[in-house]
């Protein structure tokens, strides 16, 4: 079912490039050679249309105890709110942004039963050098699985991490901005 999704950062959201590119881990050698690709500094973070050589936020995953989906950037409706930095290996995203994604019902149950729960788990940023081809970067809340795994399981037992906390609005009409 299709739903609107308005999320908006607490405070400004920071994650760290986990090391991985197109699910591939890169050996420490090459790492600043492929950061150099995309560390640019303030950048538009969606794009509706996959742009060639624009560095642009692809995707992101929410998380909560049950379920996990993504948003991509063809679900963004309006991101003016929104902004989104890397420097170095460190993205920092901050605002709202409204999304509209298809849910199944007792996934929208769920959402509304965890929402002060409900979380970004992970970012990828992209640089599409063709339109099969994406280059994606996943940035993590740590950069260590092990790391951001343990916070996760915190995060989805009640444990309150306020540099975390995104407020989620859900509606089944467009949310005003």
């Amino acid at each position: 079912m299709p739903i609107y999704l308005k999320l908006t950062t607490a405070e400004s959201l920071m994650f760290t490039w986990n090391g991985f590119w197109n699910d591939e881990k890169v050996k420490e050698k090459d790492r600043s050679k492929l950061l150099s690709k995309i560390a640019i500094g303030k950048m538009q973070p969606f794009y509706k249309e996959l742009e060639i050589d624009k560095v642009m936020i692809g995707q992101f995953t929410i998380i909560t105890p049950k379920y996990s989906f993504k948003i991509n950037h063809l679900n963004i409706i309006h991101s003016e709110n929104f902004s989104s930095t890397l420097d170095k290996n460190v993205l920092t995203i901050n605002g709202a942004l409204l999304a509209k994604v298809s849910l199944k019902e007792d996934a929208i149950e769920h959402l509304q039963e965890n929402i002060k729960i409900a979380h970004i788990s992970q970012v990828s940023v992209w640089r599409p050098i063709s339109h099969s081809q994406k280059n994606f970067y996943t940035f993590t809340k740590t950069g260590v699985w092990k790391t951001d795994l343990k916070i996760e399981q915190e995060i989805l037992s009640g444990k309150h991490y306020p540099e975390r906390s995104i407020v989620i609005e859900i509606s089944k009409t467009k949310i005003k901005m």
